[in-house]
């Protein structure tokens, strides 16, 4: 191995090193960022580890499946599906640690945070004959709305995309962009094209 080799494994190494809490960016003022972390800061070899991109899209699809067929049971078919991705990035716990009491950061830059890897929840809202029907969830399939997954962002958009749902973000760079203006990451599903395709 050579000193060039070994000089790239040893920044290798220090990256990994390199501790990040989670957080939910909570908007931008003047030239703070707001972003509300958990004190816990943990290494980036950990966080990578706990990376489950396909669990994460085997579970969306498993919730449209189940709330698609609770929904027809009770009679009323789903029209449309809206889901919203509650979504937390990783900064680098120094920098957040130069946080105020209100949480606000100055001078924050994207390459602050960890590239491409992000904490995801989704909320689910059903519209059946024009009406938005999510208040007539069970509470077993509510619950599902607290589940969470640590997912490789980019790779999520490709993956939900070979399912044909489209996210409105189609990359990292433009969800964190999204998320500074607190618009959240989100899909619809409109059954009815989906019915008409299928015919």
């Amino acid at each position: 191995m050579g000193v060039f080799d070994e000089n790239l494994k040893s920044k290798e190494q220090d990256e990994n090193m390199i501790k990040y809490v989670r957080g939910h960016i909570d908007g931008v003022v003047c030239d703070y960022i707001k972003f509300e972390f958990d004190e816990n800061g943990k290494e980036k070899s950990k966080i990578i580890s706990s990376v489950k991109t396909e669990e994460a899209v085997n579970f969306l699809q498993q919730c449209i499946e189940n709330y698609s067929n609770y929904f027809s049971t009770l009679g009323l078919p789903v029209e449309k599906m809206a889901i919203d991705l509650y979504t937390e990035f990783f900064m680098q716990q120094e920098i957040a640690n130069t946080a105020d009491d209100e949480y606000k950061i100055k001078g924050v830059s994207p390459n602050k945070f960890l590239k491409d890897i992000v904490y995801i929840a989704p909320g689910i809202e059903i519209v059946s004959q024009g009406q938005n029907v999510s208040h007539k969830i069970s509470p077993e399939l509510e619950s599902l709305q607290n589940s969470g997954f640590i997912v490789n962002y980019n790779e999520l958009v490709s993956r939900l995309s070979e399912l044909g749902y489209e996210l409105n973000y189609q990359n990292y760079e433009q969800l964190l962009a999204g998320q500074l203006m607190q618009q959240a990451a989100t899909f619809d599903i409109d059954f009815a094209l989906e019915n008409k395709k299928t015919r």
